[in-house]
């Protein structure tokens, strides 16, 4: 488990090092982080997408699995 508080904006690539061991949790499940704070503009979303709304970002290794990663276990749930 990793976390960080500050006072000041903190650029998302400050937790991505501490992150890559959240790939896998040790039971096959993977794993990933929840964030407060993020900015809009460093997302292309609007301010109302992230008042409102929640955001799944998925990170591939392999870009050529997203087809078959969203088909499989996003729109299912999405859609």
């Amino acid at each position: 488990m990793t976390g960080f508080a500050c006072s000041i904006p903190v650029r998302g690539r400050h937790i991505y090092e501490p992150s890559i061991h959240m790939r896998n949790r040790g039971n096959g499940k993977g794993g990933g982080i929840a964030a407060v704070g993020l900015v809009p503009d460093d997302l292309g979303v609007s301010p109302r997408v992230l008042d409102e709304d929640y955001i799944l970002q998925v990170a591939l290794l392999d870009a050529a699995a997203r087809g078959p990663v969203e088909r499989e276990f996003i729109e299912p749930c999405f859609t």
